[in-house]
């Protein structure tokens, strides 16, 4: 995978489904916060859900959005968060992407490159974490009476997952980009560096 990548899609074509992915993610995101003002008052919101690690943890958020008439709004976030995952997933994907190609193309952190090349995949499996995860809280919020208690930690799981992987792949991008640019700044922003091997 990695090798393909390294080359494909072209970095004009990449960049495009990076911006768009954002926007995505924007959209989705300024909406699910909106929503999310509305059951903030109970002292709750979906990263409890995500974060509860036992099913006693998850009744007493449960119980506190139906005494607040807000267990809907929150089951409707989560239904939303399906849509806003591929923008978030697939931007970070391309940020990385492109900051590593930038390293590749200027000849520059060798070993950082070889191995960020290895775990370049990581926000895109992140997001199917996350697609796990979002079944899982439907189900739970979907039936707050009859969900299967055993299912919360395995929620957790594939949060903290989740979580580890897309840190990885912000760290790396955002290294790979600030090291990239840092370079061509130093070599007089050339437009077409020289590749080197």
């Amino acid at each position: 995978m990695r090798a393909y990548f390294r080359a494909r899609p072209s970095h004009g074509k990449l960049g495009a489904i990076t911006i768009a992915s954002f926007g995505v993610l924007l959209v989705f995101g300024l909406l699910i916060q909106a929503l999310e003002a509305r059951v903030l008052p109970s002292g709750y919101n979906v990263l409890h859900v995500e974060f509860a690690v036992t099913a006693d943890q998850m009744d007493k958020i449960i119980t506190s959005w139906i005494a607040m008439d807000v267990l809907h709004v929150e089951v409707l976030i989560d239904q939303l968060d399906v849509f806003m995952m591929p923008g978030w997933s697939t931007m970070f994907f391309g940020v990385q992407v492109l900051g590593l190609r930038a390293l590749d193309a200027l000849g520059v952190g060798e070993r950082f490159r070889n191995a960020s090349w290895k775990l370049v995949s990581f926000p895109l499996i992140a997001g199917a974490a996350d697609t796990v995860e979002n079944a899982i809280i439907f189900h739970v919020l979907s039936n707050p009476v009859t969900y299967v208690r055993a299912l919360v930690p395995v929620l957790f799981a594939f949060v903290v997952a989740k979580w580890a992987m897309l840190f990885a792949g912000i760290v790396t991008g955002a290294i790979a980009n600030v090291a990239a640019l840092a370079v061509w700044s130093k070599r007089g922003f050339p437009i077409a560096p020289a590749i080197r091997t």
